[in-house]
């Protein structure tokens, strides 16, 4: 661990709230779509991925190393997503499922795990890249924008949209794959 990273775990077990504010930003995007990923229920997602937060914050004298903490979080949201899925399940239904069910359920938690993370890596790879790069490229991917439609609402030429686009690209993938 780091100093940065051993700076921010002492902040956080001393109960600094802008460690908690860190945390979430860091993490609540990729723990709402791992959730969903289990619920299929996006307003039940994001009071898991919160309710997470929540109990992480109120053990966090336990936790001595951020990856702990990661862990911790995944691990609840993962059990908290799971009970909602079966409570909302009629028990006959679920029975039918549990057997056939559970393996792949397991398998799907690893998949959903590594897809939050990844999204999660991008998502802060992308706050790094230049103001107006930043912003074409989450009109594109985040909101489903084509070009044209990003070129027209804010009032550039095509071409640069898609310079834009083809320079954040670059630069996204400088900084995830390193």
């Amino acid at each position: 661990m780091n100093m940065e990273e051993q700076q921010w775990m002492d902040d956080f077990r001393r109960g600094e709230e802008t460690s908690l504010a860190q945390l979430f930003h860091a993490f609540y995007p990729a723990l709402c779509l791992f959730a969903f990923r289990i619920t299929a229920d996006q307003p039940a997602a994001e009071d898991i991925a919160e309710e997470a937060f929540v109990k992480v914050w109120e053990r966090r004298q336990n936790f001595f190393h951020i990856k702990v903490v990661r862990s911790y979080l995944y691990t609840t949201v993962k059990n908290m997503a799971i009970n909602y899925r079966l409570q909302k399940q009629r028990r006959h239904v679920l029975e039918d499922q549990i057997g056939l069910g559970m393996e792949r359920m397991e398998e799907d938690t690893i998949e959903n795990i590594i897809r939050a993370e990844t999204f999660r890596e991008i998502f802060t790879a992308l706050e790094s890249l230049p103001p107006q790069c930043q912003k074409i490229i989450s009109m594109i991917f985040k909101d489903g924008k084509n070009s044209r439609e990003v070129a027209e609402e804010l009032g550039l030429a095509i071409g640069t949209v898609k310079t834009q686009k083809a320079r954040g690209l670059v630069l996204l993938k400088k900084l995830i794959i390193k």
